[in-house]
């Protein structure tokens, strides 16, 4: 599939979850939620996203036979926690940013309490999602795990406090809910392709990452939609402060070849998948 091609794919099932999501919110406890509140958790999802993750949940949980409506409550709840955790990133005691998606962030219109409780709302929100779904305890507990201590918040907690290596911090604070995007549909179908497609979806976590830190050293703030070179005046190590431009770049284009050439045969039914990684290394924001 041509890059051109798979860019077209990605935004037609970036609209479907775009045209999805929002009755799905609408019938959930959301909708017994004070109206101020609710306007403020909704703002960070509204203010719309890459959605990355709900994309390769429905792509893999049709390659897994799940029904439709099952698969986009599961990526619901992805998204969701997703959001969660930028809300709290951008917090004044986390990485306090001002710019998120291209609009004020969450605790800049509504305060700093409020973006506190939002994040909250919406990490609990996604767990409602998939209870609603009904999905196997042992999907539930992956899910759970990708986001807790071991996961996307020890992450956070190791890129605050320092002391472990960038891969790491990595792995677990954006790699983890990348991995799950993809392994959820393979774990909750125990099929014995799990452990292959958890591992790929790993090293595309740290390829989304790796392009991250290219776009936040390169890009500006209309093409990322967020402040760029933050992480820079903030002292922070990232792939590009480590390595440099040019070997970054040139890591990230090996880490492109092995995906693709494992995704021949772990995706053998999904053209998008196989073309997923340059698609990645060759976004915009």
């Amino acid at each position: 599939m041509q890059l051109a091609e798979i860019q077209q794919e990605f935004r037609e099932r970036q609209s479907s979850f775009e045209a999805a999501y929002p009755e799905l919110l609408a019938t959930s406890s959301l909708s017994r939620t004070p109206p101020g509140f609710r306007d403020a958790i909704l703002y960070a999802m509204k203010a719309g996203g890459k959605r990355v993750r709900p994309v390769l949940l429905l792509e893999t949980a049709t390659l897994c036979g799940i029904e439709p409506s099952k698969a986009m409550l599961m990526a619901l709840g992805l998204e969701l926690l997703h959001t969660y955790s930028l809300v709290h990133d951008d917090l004044p005691t986390m990485d306090n940013d001002d710019l998120r998606r291209g609009k004020p962030t969450t605790h800049k219109v509504y305060g700093e309490d409020i973006g506190i409780l939002a994040g909250d709302a919406l990490q609990t929100l996604a767990f409602e999602m998939f209870a609603r779904a009904g999905v196997h305890s042992h999907t539930l507990l992956a899910f759970a795990e990708s986001a807790g201590p071991c996961g996307m918040a020890g992450g956070q907690y190791l890129d605050i406090k320092g002391g472990a290596t960038l891969r790491d911090i990595q792995e677990r604070k954006t790699g983890r809910l990348i991995e799950s995007s993809l392994a959820l549909a393979y774990i909750e179908i125990d099929s014995p392709k799990k452990d292959k497609v958890a591992s790929w979806g790993k090293l595309l976590g740290i390829l989304f990452q790796i392009k991250d830190d290219i776009l936040d050293a390169s890009g500006t703030a209309e093409e990322l939609g967020k402040t760029p070179g933050k992480d820079v005046r903030d002292q922070k190590v990232t792939w590009v402060t480590q390595w440099g431009m040019e070997r970054t770049r040139r890591k990230a284009e090996s880490i492109v070849r092995r995906l693709s050439n494992a995704a021949v045969s772990i995706f053998s039914g999904s053209a998008f998948l196989q073309s997923l990684p340059s698609f990645i290394y060759y976004r915009r924001q």
